[in-house]
């Protein structure tokens, strides 16, 4: 008795949930090398192909039974506080499009928002900043990816102008000058760089 077996396309396969978990260990790690590739990031700002499959796998699965564990599969949750001043460098350093810094100079406000699935946990973002506004928790639940689809506004204000370069930055209480003027005030017969850029990357 003859049984018709179903043909697969063999340049693009099903993904068992095996599969399909073995892709989330490692996507992350190919999307930053493919988004660093040759010192430029990508220009679409998208997340690498494997990661978009698994987006669009994530819903046909089903909400888990249990509470699912995702350290070390490439996904991460962002906060910024008030120390933020407003420069765009996480939104810029991206790679994937996930942090976007948006502002407007006629209404003179600024913000930034926040798609978690396209986060491949790379930590730019947070090695640009150098006041050191971002925190990275690099072991989410599942809810805090797949349970929210809407970017999640991280930080939003006022724009002012520095009192002596006349840059756009964050308005804070008591701060008129930019972390730049700032540095160069507290520093006025040095050329020090401020202690993060000093220091690189943390690893």
């Amino acid at each position: 008795m003859s049984v018709e077996r179903v043909l697969w396309d063999a340049k693009n396969p099903p993904l068992s949930r095996r599969d399909l978990f073995r892709l989330m260990a490692r996507q992350g790690q190919i999307a930053m090398a493919r988004a660093m590739e040759n010192g430029a990031g990508s220009p679409s700002h998208q997340p690498g192909r494997d990661r978009l499959r698994l987006l669009a796998a994530i819903p046909h699965l089903g909400a888990p039974a249990a509470e699912v564990d995702l350290n070390g599969l490439g996904f991460a949750a962002l906060t910024i506080s008030d120390a933020c001043t407003a420069c765009g460098a996480c939104g810029k350093a991206c790679p994937t499009g996930a942090m976007l810094f948006e502002k407007n100079e006629e209404e003179m406000t600024f913000a930034i928002s926040f798609t978690a699935q396209q986060c491949i946990a790379c930590d730019l973002c947070d090695h640009v900043c150098l006041p050191d506004a971002i925190t990275i928790n690099r072991v989410p639940d599942f809810e805090q990816i797949f349970g929210v689809k809407d970017p999640i506004l991280l930080a939003a204000g006022e724009l002012v102008r520095c009192a002596r370069c006349n840059t756009l930055m964050s308005e804070r209480n008591g701060v008129k000058l930019c972390p730049l003027c700032e540095h160069r005030r507290t520093h006025p017969f040095g050329s020090m760089l401020p202690k993060k850029v000093m220091k690189g990357p943390r690893s």
